[in-house]
């Protein structure tokens, strides 16, 4: 049979939101008792409403007279595990809440003071959010909280009245220097799910209270502060802006954290030294491999891991939450030169003569901060991994450097890095690339072990051809040679013997050229020089093919003659309007200019004036070509 509890006379009665803790301060103080003393009396265990037992609370609120539920929901009890605190069924870390000591805003103990009865000390009450590490602003006045420290009574909660109560004479000026913050939405965020009011549309419905608040605190510290900011430095006011930044990013979800580690990627790219991802993500990332053990945070593990494999030049086998990369989707010019072999002051001409950075805007970074996508040069790197250099070619092949360069430059040796045609490159071969190239030559060749005056060797057969090595090796490539030998049956390249006289015949009776170089081409269409050619042939105008030259008995650039009389036919020079009409250029230029006919193309680029047929045709009779 339990006895019936009765109520103490002088009681206020309990205020939302108001915790066991304040409710029994306040009760001590309106019957003019301490805090350990009255509960003793009313035979209440004092270390028992601290840690919020269900049986210690229910009975301070019937001895105020207030409804046990309410006054059992916001008082924070712990879980058996001791690592959280649960305030209207709401987890905090155990850390996150305050059992020590408490914050307070002097315009509310103000209001309280003037609003309610009785001994002044008695009338302020705790509210449970200045309780919460993560509120650091009053809601109501959207000022500062300020920390107090009411010292420590072993077995007992603090007692909230009594500090209060020493502080009760500065209070007014407390109130008037607060320090004023933008309002929290935070704190909103906290007191409606504190108060079961969170909206179906919430974007952390799905997350418990801990989750949130250790995920705006990281991201906020990320967001503002470098990656390894001394925590202890910070003021309140600094952590109330991080908190409030980190809440904005999350409530922004995976769009908003994503540019936030866009952002924290630029300024990694700013640093030195190698990338790492506490470097990279600071607190953010300390959080999700501290909590690698609790799902809750398996998402944004998810996202901050996806993010840093598409965007940051990683080593394979780099593990990542508890998930080891295989494949690295990003390569630095540092990491690739320890994949490839190769120097990074190469890697970094070719990537830059390959479009994949800009060679200027990347001049003054360092190899680590030098990024490009691994699938624009894996398979480049699988081949310059053991790759060759073309003295090693050289060495191992026996082929002169003329006949090498030639064969780059013909394509019959392709480089790894695509660089044949380019100044200065340094070429990279494979051995495969060297040993197909070589079976090549060597097709078709039968074993000679006594040659005749005129099978010789390929340097000797050019010269008796009078020929150019890079036309000798098409031949040899194009398969229009008849015979071809290998002395003592050697496969090599020095032992390559070809028939001098076939050689020499085939110069001799090359096909006629039929395109046009660039001196041909300014007689053929009257008005061009030198240099307009040239801007021409870059802007598309006039189409560009390689033919052979018997004069120079070598393959040569030529610009097809079919695009240079569709050019003919399409435009007309200032030169040839001056040369078919007789009158000066001035003259002629004047008419143009107020008959509004304008240039096809700029005259700055070309350096002469050209005009479109069939437009200057109504002036001149130029509609065809004379």
């Amino acid at each position: 049979m339990s006895l019936k509890i009765a109520p103490v006379s002088w009681r206020h009665p309990l205020e939302h939101r108001e915790p066991a803790a304040g409710f029994a301060s306040r009760l001590a103080a309106l019957n003019g008792r301490l805090l350990g003393d009255f509960l003793r009396e009313m035979g209440i265990d004092t270390w028992a409403v601290d840690t919020g037992d269900s049986e210690a609370v229910r009975t301070l609120a019937l001895r105020g007279g207030a409804d046990p539920g309410a006054l059992a929901r916001f008082t924070p009890t712990q879980t058996a595990d001791k690592k959280y605190h649960i305030i209207a069924g709401q987890q905090f870390t155990r850390l996150s809440v305050f059992k020590t000591y408490f914050r307070y805003c002097p315009h509310c103990v103000i209001e309280d003071l003037e609003r309610f009865e009785g001994p002044a000390t008695a009338r302020p009450w705790l509210r449970v959010e200045w309780m919460i590490d993560a509120i650091r602003v009053c809601p109501k006045h959207d000022t500062m909280l300020i920390d107090v420290d009411p010292g420590h009574r072993r077995f007992t909660s603090p007692d909230f009245c009594e500090a209060i109560g020493k502080l009760a004479p500065g209070l007014r000026q407390q109130a008037d220097h607060a320090v004023r913050l933008p309002h929290s939405l935070l704190v909103d965020w906290i007191i409606d799910r504190l108060d079961g009011a969170s909206s179906p549309t919430d974007a952390l419905a799905d997350l418990p209270m801990y989750a949130v608040l250790e995920l705006a605190t990281a991201i906020g510290l990320s967001a503002l502060h470098p990656s390894r900011i001394k925590t202890k430095t910070l003021t309140e006011q600094q952590w109330a802006a991080v908190t409030e930044e980190g809440f904005r990013v999350l409530c922004g979800g995976e769009p908003a954290l994503t540019v936030l580690l866009g952002r924290l990627n630029e300024v990694l790219m700013e640093s030195r030294g190698a990338i790492g991802l506490r470097d990279a993500y600071g607190a953010l990332y300390t959080l999700l491999q501290k909590t690698i053990a609790d799902p809750i945070y398996d998402r944004f593990r998810s996202m901050v891991r996806q993010f840093a494999i598409e965007t940051l030049p990683l080593n394979p086998g780099t593990e990542i939450f508890g998930e080891v990369l295989e494949r690295p989707r990003v390569y630095s010019i540092h990491s690739a030169s320890k994949v490839s072999g190769v120097h990074v002051a190469s890697l970094r001409k070719l990537f830059a003569r390959k479009g994949l950075v800009d060679g200027e805007k990347t001049s003054a970074l360092r190899d680590h901060r030098v990024l490009v996508r691994a699938e624009d040069i894996e398979e480049m790197l699988g081949g310059m991994k053991g790759s060759l250099s073309t003295p090693e070619v050289e060495a191992a092949t026996g082929i002169p450097r003329m006949h090498l360069k030639a064969l780059i430059a013909g394509g019959y040796l392709p480089t790894v890095t695509n660089s044949a045609g380019k100044r200065r490159a340094k070429h990279s071969f494979t051995q495969q690339a060297v040993d197909d190239m070589l079976e090549r030559i060597f097709e078709g060749a039968v074993p000679v072990e006594t040659p005749t005056d005129r099978q010789r060797s390929i340097g000797d057969a050019r010269r008796a051809a009078d020929a150019k090595i890079d036309f000798v090796l098409s031949l040899i490539f194009e398969g229009r040679l008849a015979w071809k030998g290998l002395l003592g049956g050697k496969r090599e390249y020095g032992a390559v013997l070809l028939d001098a006289d076939e050689v020499t015949a085939i110069v001799r009776k090359g096909p006629e050229r039929e395109g046009l170089i660039k001196g041909e081409l300014q007689k053929f269409i009257p008005g061009l020089n030198h240099v307009a050619v040239s801007s021409l042939i870059e802007l598309g105008h006039f189409s560009v093919t390689q033919e052979f030259n018997k004069e120079t008995r070598r393959m040569m650039p030529v610009i097809t003659r079919q695009s240079a009389e569709a050019f003919r036919a399409e435009y007309v020079t200032l030169g040839e309007l001056s040369r078919t009409t007789g009158l000066h250029p001035k003259v002629i230029l004047k008419r143009l200019h107020e008959a509004n006919i304008l240039p096809a193309e700029d005259q700055g680029k070309l350096s002469i004036f050209l005009y479109r047929r069939r437009e200057v045709s109504a002036l001149y009779d130029v509609a065809h070509h004379k």
